[in-house]
């Protein structure tokens, strides 16, 4: 079964208003608290 996210779906229509946010982490894992615009990632990622 494949899962679509929402996310993913939508940035595959390539939707000129869509803004996709990621949270910004440190290379050891550790939490900015920052979100960024950035493509959307799979889930678990």
């Amino acid at each position: 079964m494949r899962v679509v996210l929402l996310a993913d779906s939508l940035h595959r229509q390539q939707l000129n208003r869509a803004l996709f946010l990621r949270a910004e982490r440190e290379h050891d894992g550790r939490r900015t608290f920052r979100v960024n615009p950035r493509e959307p990632v799979g889930a678990g990622n």
